[in-house]
């Protein structure tokens, strides 16, 4: 594990098969002994576990078992609110938050409706930021965990514009890339924040948003 990662994310889709949870669990055992700390998207994906499973099925207990270690080493939690409701049958954040030992962060989403949060022992609701239009909502949780990690350190409101914005720009094109001739058309999501970045188109988990370099 690199010595300056900030942190590792994770999912529970390698979990579906032997191999690739072991790897997975190796991952996770070294960055806890390098004390990086751990965020989890939940992700959850039915046909992974079972090809013949209907795609919204919720999570069998076997999956549940092998899923519930996960949620107790980690940071931060992202859910959707189905996925809340499947592991903890609550949504609110804080409730799910004080259910678990390290009390982690938990961020919950729930498409076009206002994503509630509890970061640091605080909580909220940060309205999503719609696209014009929603073409596609391929990948869209995937930049939002991404935009939620890439701003670490920025007040908790912040963060989480900038990764509800992350989220509608994938949305507002086919397929899990930002579309390039939206790129700056789709900076206004970010209002205030728009003039300090440069978007970079990314793929699942990969996601940038990269400092613009100071013109002084």
């Amino acid at each position: 594990m690199p010595a300056a990662a900030q942190w590792l994310l994770v999912a529970t889709i390698p979990l579906a098969t032997a191999q690739s949870a072991q790897l997975l669990l190796e991952a996770m055992a070294q960055a806890r002994s390098q004390a990086i700390p751990l965020a989890l998207d939940v992700n959850w994906r039915p046909t992974f576990w079972d090809a013949a499973a209907d795609p919204a099925a919720g999570p069998t207990e076997a999956a549940c078992s092998a899923i519930r270690p996960l949620l107790e080493w980690e940071a931060l939690i992202k859910l959707a609110r189905e996925e809340a409701l499947w592991f903890f049958a609550d949504d609110d954040p804080r409730a799910i938050s004080s259910g678990l030992p390290q009390q982690p962060d938990v961020v919950v989403t729930d498409g076009a409706a206002p994503v509630s949060w509890c970061i640091g022992g605080e909580s909220g609701s940060q309205p999503a930021s719609p696209p014009p239009q929603a073409l596609d909502t391929k990948g869209a949780a995937d930049a939002f965990t991404a935009g939620l990690l890439h701003r670490l350190f920025a007040p908790v409101a912040e963060r989480l514009r900038f990764a509800a914005a992350c989220g509608a720009l994938v949305c507002a094109g086919a397929g899990a890339l930002i579309p390039s001739s939206r790129r700056l058309r789709s900076m206004r999501f970010w209002g205030a924040s728009a003039e300090r970045f440069d978007i970079h188109p990314w793929c699942a988990k990969a996601a940038i948003a990269k400092p613009r370099a100071s013109s002084n």
